[in-house]
């Protein structure tokens, strides 16, 4: 039997976001890495003087011209924000580019790349429904925001595109479980536990309205309810 290929991430709803860069030379090969595969939307948070963006940008330098400049970021216009980072750690849990291809839900996403000399801050951090970080040597593990941008859109130009919860189901759900959390009184850390979780390995649509109508019946059970 004949199967149907999985549908790959749409490049155009994709926005390659690089937050505060100080370099031009770095703008212009994110540019060239987004035209080698296929990324058109670049937006870039309160830029550094971007002429000289060309010399690197060469024939992608209109990625650079038709970029959104913005004075900040808005996570909320978009139902998933991946975000890079070179530090991981036990608050930081990472997956790797290669994992990422496994969890990119259909709708518009963002990809964060942050300033060159201090990554992205703890607030930009907090934005991100998942981080990624790319396995490097310990010799030398801090990448030019260029290569790194390569590296994760290759991964994610061919990764397929899955139905998943888009934001506002997920916090729903997730809002669902903690007032199960308060009714119980409980004060461990299951809730961020379960925030970080689905954000990081989205529900499917279909089980996030399982896993919803589930959670509303436990909450009225709790509560007294038929």
């Amino acid at each position: 039997m004949d199967t149907v290929p999985a549908r790959q991430v749409s490049r155009e709803g994709v926005d390659i976001v690089l937050m505060k860069p100080q370099n031009p030379g770095n703008v212009g090969a994110v540019a060239r890495a987004m035209k080698n595969f296929g990324f058109a939307r670049l937006v870039i948070v309160e830029p550094c003087d971007l002429t000289d963006a060309r010399i690197q940008a060469k024939h992608a330098y209109d990625v650079v011209q038709n970029a959104h400049v913005l004075n900040d970021f808005d996570a909320r216009k978009y139902d998933y924000v991946i975000g890079t980072t070179g530090i991981v750690g036990a608050d930081r849990p990472c997956i790797t580019p290669e994992e990422l291809k496994g969890i990119v839900p259909r709708g518009r996403t963002a990809l964060l790349f942050g300033n060159e000399g201090a990554g992205l801050s703890k607030r930009e951090l907090d934005m991100c429904d998942a981080l990624v970080h790319i396995p490097t040597a310990r010799a030398y593990a801090v990448m030019n925001v260029s290569h790194a941008a390569a590296i994760v859109m290759y991964a994610l130009a061919g990764a397929p595109e899955r139905e998943t919860a888009v934001r506002e189901q997920r916090e729903r759900l997730q809002t669902a479980f903690i007032n199960i959390l308060n009714d119980l009184k409980y004060s461990g850390d299951a809730a961020g536990a379960f925030v970080r979780m689905t954000n990081r390995a989205p529900p499917t649509k279909g089980e996030a309205d399982v896993l919803l109508g589930a959670f509303k019946k436990i909450s009225e059970r709790m509560r007294g309810g038929q």
